[in-house]
């Protein structure tokens, strides 16, 4: 079994786009959850969403490419060897 040691972080949410803005919104109880004011949601169940708010791309951009970048952005250059373990929800 290898060891494994995580050096660097990176996130982007409804809340910030680094780990600092999430930390400190979260520390603050502040969410990002509000009203969906995208499409009309009067025939769905629900009403409410978190959003990156300046996402809001033309719609043949994959949206998951761009959060991707933003993320990797964060991360900077990483040594050849470096595995990167990545999770989320895909939207």
């Amino acid at each position: 079994m290898r060891e494994v040691f995580f050096t660097k972080a990176a996130i982007t949410t409804g809340l910030g786009g680094t780990l600092h803005e999430n930390w400190q919104k979260m520390m603050s109880a502040e969410s990002a959850v509000g009203p969906i004011d995208y499409f009309n949601t009067k025939r769905l169940d629900y009403h409410n969403a978190s959003f990156v708010n300046d996402l809001r791309l033309d719609p043949k951009v994959n949206h998951v490419c761009v959060l991707t970048e933003r993320v990797l952005d964060q991360i900077g250059e990483i040594p050849a060897d470096t595995s990167i373990i990545w999770t989320g929800i895909k939207g």
